[in-house]
C-alpha cells in the first residue's frame, strides 16, 4: 500500500505542474516546473522547455532566473547544465 500512495501522490503532483504550468511565469519556477515534468516523464515537459525559453531573461550573454536577479547571472550552458532534452519539440 506504501508503495501504490507514492505512485499516485506523483501522479497528482504531475497533473497538479500540468494543470498549472500556463499560470507559472517567473522563468525560476518554469525552470523547476520543467525538471520536474520532465523527470515524471510528462508529455508537458516540452511545453514547460519551450516556456521557459520564450521568457528566459538575458543581458550580455548571461541568462537571470528571477525577476530580482538576486541570483549571479549565468551562461546558457550553466542555467540550463547538463539537461538532456530528449524529443523537445517546439511549435
Amino acid at each position: 500500500a506504501d508503495s501504490m500512495s507514492h505512485v499516485t501522490a506523483r501522479q497528482r503532483a504531475t497533473r497538479y505542474l500540468e494543470r498549472h504550468l500556463e499560470n507559472i511565469n517567473d522563468p525560476y519556477e518554469v525552470a523547476i516546473t520543467a525538471y520536474a515534468l520532465t523527470t515524471a516523464k510528462s508529455p508537458e515537459a516540452n511545453a514547460a522547455y519551450g516556456k521557459l525559453l520564450t521568457i528566459k531573461r538575458e543581458k550580455g550573454g548571461k541568462v537571470r532566473d528571477s525577476k530580482q536577479g538576486s541570483r549571479p547571472p549565468m551562461s546558457s550552458s550553466e542555467y540550463f547544465g547538463d539537461l538532456s532534452l530528449p524529443e523537445l519539440h517546439l511549435t
